[in-house]
């Protein structure tokens, strides 16, 4: 009814005890075109729309839910030159050996960057981990460091990206299934003042291959086309949010911590057809210094 009578959407909507908060748009968002830009940042902030944005040294890790066709993949991908931009040191784990695959092509990245086979995933997590482990060591020793984050120490976002984290779990034997599981939990939990990030991509957030508890830990959660009303819950958990049908490619719903109370309504980054993501990333990457060497850590050896 109000939507109607005003002629405006709904942004999001506030319950009180006692009341009832309707807050609309006067200024529609826009989507963000995504263009030619190998200019690193020197932020950490990663923009999604005109309005939406965050910070990752405050919001740590990104779940981004969507079935085949509804643009996650052009979203993560734009995700992908953020991190890039701001001179992240990427991990890329694609179990499917599909597009992200790819960017083992790109100069920099190579077989220890992208992982497509199970006991390649499980040493790349294996790594990653390793990383956040020595950091904390590292910078984090004595009580200067109380309230720091990896920004106050220089330090590079260290970022892993898993494509269908359900189809590598799917994949492997319990042992490895288990390994790997534990390493996410500790990159989820513990990664956000060290800088080490995961950024999880489903096509449905089932609690068999996600922990609501490891979900909830996630700062930034995003479901892309249409789902169902359990779909929404568990990505979002419940909510009041009367979810409109997505007719856009790339529409979703979106929630930020500290930013949204209850997901809302957004666009995601437009990649047009003339747009080379792979390109643009290799530009990137060559107007940065190159990326350090990460040690080695053996499969099935504990990590000291």
């Amino acid at each position: 009814m109000l939507p109607a009578l005003l002629g405006l959407p709904i942004y999001k909507k506030i319950d009180e005890i006692q009341y009832c908060d309707y807050v609309f748009e006067l200024i529609p968002d826009k989507r963000i075109i995504v263009s030619s830009n190998t200019e690193r940042t020197s932020n950490t902030i990663i923009k999604i729309t005109n309005k939406i944005s965050y910070d990752i040294s405050k919001v740590s890790h990104g779940l981004t839910i969507g079935s085949t066709g509804s643009g996650k993949s052009f979203y993560v991908n734009s995700k992908i030159l953020d991190y890039a931009r701001m001179g992240a040191e990427l991990y890329i784990a694609d179990p499917k050996s599909a597009d992200l695959s790819l960017i083992r092509f790109v100069k920099g990245f190579g077989k220890e960057r992208v992982a497509s086979e199970p006991h390649q995933i499980a040493r790349m997590l294996r790594e990653v981990t390793e990383i956040m482990e020595n950091r904390y060591r590292e910078c984090f020793n004595d009580v200067s460091a109380f309230g720091k984050t990896f920004v106050d120490f220089s330090l590079p976002p260290v970022v892993v990206v898993i494509d269908e984290w359900a189809a590598f779990i799917n994949s492997v034997d319990k042992k490895l299934r288990d390994e790997c599981s534990k390493y996410l939990l500790k990159l989820i939990l513990k990664g956000r003042a060290s800088g080490c990030f995961v950024e999880l991509i489903l096509q449905r957030p089932d609690t068999s291959f996600l922990e609501g508890s490891v979900r909830d830990s996630i700062g930034c959660r995003i479901a892309l086309g249409n789902m169902s009303k359990q779909g929404y819950e568990m990505c979002f958990g419940s909510s009041d949010v009367d979810y409109k049908t997505i007719t856009v490619k790339g529409g979703g719903y979106i929630k930020i911590d500290g930013l949204h109370n209850e997901a809302v309504y957004f666009e995601t980054p437009l990649i047009q057809k003339n747009f080379n993501f792979l390109e643009e990333l290799q530009n990137i990457v060559n107007s940065q210094p190159p990326f350090p060497t990460t040690k080695t850590v053996e499969i099935g050896r504990q990590t000291p």
